[in-house]
Formats: structure tokens, sequence, C-alpha cells
């Protein structure tokens, strides 16, 4: 029950990367907080490898120190492989070579801060998160492990997080509360928050080998500790490898859903014909023994039409994600705790958990995020060109750049704009040497976006009264479009086309409480007749308040800016 002094100034739900680091920085500055974990570890986890930009959370932390005598291996950089008796990089365009895979090395740039450090690090999840969870416990957090979030309701003082132990149920209360629940999505769930990524459907089967030989693969002994990303024949299907101890290695296959088995059997079926795709791998696997059983991971990718509101945060993978290629689950937790906890602090010093006060938070994450999507994006779009930018010494710093998870602070990397411009280049001419490597995956995301033309675009405000936005942005995905206002705090909405006409419901944001704040909780519905071309150049439509026969329909138009390149949905 809500009281004039909350139990915490923070409420977590989660103890893995997001929740511990977050504890970690809250406690380091002197903020009550609890930890609400709902396992008890160690427990298996996927997501072992990470990328360097985790270093520097480590440091704020003091928490290298545990790293280095947990024995991770080091990583050091990564390989990526193709069938090498057919090598899918053979195309002698403009410099790029015929090699059957391509490696890079962190320490070919420096990241800011951590210069000493040339490498991060593998690790066994179960034993990682288990260590930070304990340091956040050590610097002062409450931690309640084996104890599951039941609900949470934002009262009109505090939030109260209710849990049960045993039979009996129980809740705290705290100022705020932060989701840091992974791909659990708790808060996301409980306020209607999330939006399922309808490009990235990917799905994963993986266990531990002991004894898998490394060096078959590795084109020099400094490379056994690498990650490695084994492309496949079939579509849009790689293997990851990756290095838990000095026998120990995770493998795991990822593909489309659309190819993923339904039962455990023909799963376990499944796994071992998609590594006979390379006998090589296959070869390797099979003189090698697995350790643990087969386990299975789906639906990755997802969004969340808001990351803070009103007295709560989404951190980590409670708030986004998209696809494990880069291996930036974790960095992501760890970095988005980095953020948050700064506007978490400024928030209790002024007393104000409105969502405004979390802004810079929202927008740090919507970029790199963003970026992080967009660069995963252009990877399953056309693989080649990966290579080629990464074996340019022009651009080759600037991916090792986004490698390394250094994707918050540009809104638009220069790099990342010439790999879309050069997609939609491919794209558009037939004759091209790349257009028969287009893959199928993400072969929306690059269509250009629509966007106002000039002046400005009145939209119906909850009030019912007419409010101004200057622009509004439509990003076209296959045949889903998402609307995004200037104003996303007020509408934001999803469509699909059909044919020539479009309709949507444009749902208003929603507060802690889940609900819009609109009289009714009325939403406004939006229609439009998208012009004859194969691809939207315009729309020309009304919006107006459901259930409401007064209210006016406001007309509008929007017409296509020409750009390099866009991107579905973030």
């Amino acid at each position: 029950m809500n009281s004039s002094v909350p139990d915490f100034e923070v409420g977590i739900i989660g103890g893995g990367p997001a929740g511990s680091s977050m504890a970690c920085y809250l406690a380091k500055a002197g903020v009550k907080c609890v930890v609400f974990e709902r396992e008890l570890f160690p427990r298996p986890h996927v997501g072992e490898s990470l990328v360097p930009s985790s270093t520097r959370v480590f440091k704020d932390l003091d928490f290298l120190g545990q790293m280095e005598e947990a024995k991770f291996p080091h990583k050091f950089g990564a390989v990526w492989t193709t069938d090498d008796e057919k090598p899918a990089y053979v195309h002698d365009l403009e410099g790029l070579s015929p090699e059957y895979n391509v490696d890079i090395r962190f320490d070919e740039r420096k990241q800011e801060g951590m210069e000493d450090r040339n490498y991060t690090y593998h690790v066994d999840r179960g034993k990682f998160d288990l260590m930070l969870l304990k340091h956040a416990q050590k610097l002062g957090a409450t931690v309640y492990d084996g104890v599951k979030v039941a609900r949470v309701d934002f009262g009109p003082e505090h939030p109260d997080v209710y849990f049960n132990i045993g039979p009996k149920e129980m809740s705290v209360s705290c100022k705020m509360v932060v989701d840091c629940s992974g791909r659990q999505t708790f808060l996301g769930n409980q306020l209607k928050l999330k939006i399922q990524d309808k490009v990235f459907d990917q799905y994963a089967i993986h266990s531990w080998f002991d004894g898998y030989d490394r060096k078959v693969f590795a084109k020099r002994d400094t490379n056994l500790d690498y990650i490695y990303i084994h492309f496949l024949p079939i579509s849009n299907t790689w293997i990851w490898q990756i290095p838990i101890t000095d026998t120990v290695t995770s493998l795991g296959v990822v593909t489309q859903k659309k190819n993923f088995a339904k039962s455990k059997e023909d799963r376990e079926k499944f796994f071992w014909q998609t590594v006979g795709s390379r006998p090589l791998i296959a070869e390797t696997l099979r003189k090698s023994d697995r350790i643990r059983p087969f386990k299975d991971e789906g639906d990755y990718s997802y969004a969340m039409s808001q990351l803070a509101g009103d007295r709560f945060m989404l951190v980590g993978d409670a708030g986004r994600f998209v696809d494990p290629i880069f291996s930036t689950g974790v960095s992501i937790a760890l970095n988005s705790a980095r953020f948050a906890h700064k506007d978490i602090l400024k928030a209790i010093e002024k007393n104000d958990f409105s969502r405004a006060s979390f802004s810079d938070y929202e927008t740090k994450l919507r970029r790199g995020t963003k970026n992080w999507y967009e660069f995963i994006s252009v990877y399953y779009r056309l693989n080649v060109l990966f290579t080629y930018f990464i074996s340019d010494h022009n651009y080759r710093l600037d991916v090792l750049k986004l490698l390394q998870g250094d994707v918050y602070d540009e809104d638009a990397p220069e790099v990342l704009t010439k790999m879309k411009a050069m997609v939609s280049k491919v794209e558009q001419n037939e004759k091209h040497p790349w257009h028969k490597l287009l893959g199928d995956l993400t072969s929306d995301a690059f269509r250009p976006q629509i966007e106002t033309d000039a002046g400005r675009l009145a939209a119906l405000s909850c009030n019912k009264s007419a409010s101004a936005f200057s622009s509004v942005v439509i990003s076209q995905s296959g045949k889903s479009l998402a609307l995004t206002f200037n104003n996303p705090s007020k509408i934001s909405a999803l469509a699909t086309l059909e044919g020539k006409s479009l309709k949507a419901t444009i749902v208003p944001a929603r507060d802690a409480s889940g609900k819009s704040g609109c009289e009714d909780d009325q939403p406004l519905m939006l229609t439009a007749t998208v012009d004859p071309n194969t691809e939207p150049r315009s729309l020309t439509g009304v919006i107006s308040m459901n259930g409401c026969p007064s209210c006016s329909p406001l007309e509008f138009h929007a017409a296509r800016q020409p750009r390099a390149g866009g991107g579905g949905a973030h």
C-alpha cells in the first residue's frame, strides 16, 4: 500500500546484466534500491559473448578485477566464414578479395577511456550474472532472489511492487520502477507497450560442446578465442561459435521462424541437418561431446512504443531487442543502465519522476538501438557489403566502431549512411554484380520513408481539440507502416497497407497506469489513400476521433522526401 515515505527509492525488476548493473550504479551513488529476480542464480542463459563497450561499465563499477579473476576467455576480435569450397564473397568488385572468411581485431581502434584494453570477454552467463548480482548486493543494493513480481500498481503516490513469498502476497513501495526483466518484458506487457518486429523473426537452438576443435577454422593461433559467425547456405541462417572455457564451446544455429521445427525431437534433427550444410563444422562437432541439453530461443525481435513513462523506465532487453548477430544484448543492457542511472539520479534530486525527466536516456537509447537495427538490417540484406567495407581501409575503423558498440552518439553514422545508400543502389540495378546476393529478410528495410512536405500537420489531441504537429514520418516495412508524429508523447500508430488503402488506429501514449489520458480512452482513427506507384510516394487521408461523430475529421497529405536510406519501424 502507498504511504508518504516509500520503502525504496528505486525498485528493479530483474537481476540479469541490466538489473544488476543498474543496482550497482545506484547503490554506488547511495540510492536505496531493491532488485527482484525470479530465478535462483546461477542458471544457464544465452548471450555469452560481449562487445568492447561493455568494458566501460565494468570499469565504472570497479568490476574489471573480478572479470579477470574469473578467467573468462578474452575476446580480441571476430571472424565471419562461409563455405570454404564455395565462397560467398567471390566477386572481385572494386578490390573485394575472394577470401572465404574475414576477421577484425578490436585493438585496431582504441576506445575512449579504455585505451589500456584491447579485448572484451566471452562469459559463462550463469557464473557472470551471479557475480554481477552479488557485486550489486555488496555495494548496498537489496536483492530478493527467487522472487517473481506479480504486478506493479501505479497508485496516486508511489508505485507498489507486488510479489509472493510462499502463499503470501507482499508488496513494497518505491519512488519509481525500472524494468530490467529482459525478454520477459514485464512492464512492456503489463502496460501494452510491446511492438513485435515483423522483419526479424529469428529463432535459435544451441548447446555447449566439450572438445570442439577451434583450430579447424582459426587462420592463426591468435584467433582461437575470437567469436566465429559461420554462414550457412540456408537463407538468413548462421551459426555462432563462442569459447566458454579452454575446452568448452557454445554453438547455436539462428534461423527464421519459418525454418524452425515445432517439436523438440524435430528441432534437434533440424540442428544437425542445418549444421550438416557446412560439412567441416558438422565433422568437428561430431568429434566433440555435447554437455548440455539443446535449448531453443524464439521471438527475438521487438520494440516498445516508449522506453520511459511517469515513474518507470525500461532498460536492456526489457526495452528493445533486435537480433544476436553482433552480440549486442549484454552490451545494450549494461550501457542502457549506464545512461539511465544518470537520469534517475537527477529525478531523485529534483523529486520529479515524470517521463520528461528520463528524456535524455530515451533519446540516447532510441538513437543507439536504431543504429544497431540499421546496421543489422544492412548485414542481412547484403552480407558481401559488410565484407567490402571491412576490407576497405577507408571504412574499416568506422565499421569497427559499430562492432565495438559505440553507436549512441551519432544520429546517422557516416559509414552506415554510405552502406544504406549502396544497398539502395544495388536494389535498383538488376545488372549489378551483387544484386543476386540480396537477402530477403530485410528486403523492405531501405525503402524511402514518407514524410510530410513543408508546413504543419495538425492532428486531434486527446482533449478533442486540434494541436499542431510539424511533421509525421511513415516508415514502410513490407505491408506494415509505422507512423511517428513529431511529438511522440502524444500519438503513434502502426498500420497495414492493403492495395491502395490504409487504415490505422492511432494510439495515444499511455502513462504508468496504462491509461492514455484521453476521454473514454478513445483512440484516433486514420484512413488514407496511397498513390498507385509500387512504393507509396504520398498519402492523402483523414484523422478522426473514434466514436466521436461531433469531432470534425482532419485532412492531411504526406509526401515522401527522397533520402539515401531509411528503416522500418524502430
